[in-house]
């Protein structure tokens, strides 16, 4: 999410791709962030879909639990 600043890392040695505020895990869905606390919501999307173009396993997310096994793929799935 856009909110002034934007992080999202990911760690060489871990391979961890951390997502910051771009999007959530409730833990039973991965879901955008909160449009109401973005200033640029296409913005936000738009660097979710940068992290497929990198190679990471597990998610963490700073919004939610991290995802340890076939993280990529989860977030794949929810991106496309």
């Amino acid at each position: 999410c856009v909110t002034g600043v934007q992080t999202c890392a990911l760690p060489i040695s871990s391979q961890t791709l951390i997502t910051g505020d771009s999007v959530f895990n409730f833990g039973f869905k991965i879901a955008w962030s909160l449009s109401a606390f973005c200033t640029n919501f296409n913005q936000s999307k738009e660097t979710a879909q940068r992290f497929l173009d990198l190679d990471f396993g597990p998610v963490a997310f700073t919004h939610g639990p991290h995802i340890a096994n076939k993280g990529k793929d989860k977030l794949k799935n929810f991106l496309r």
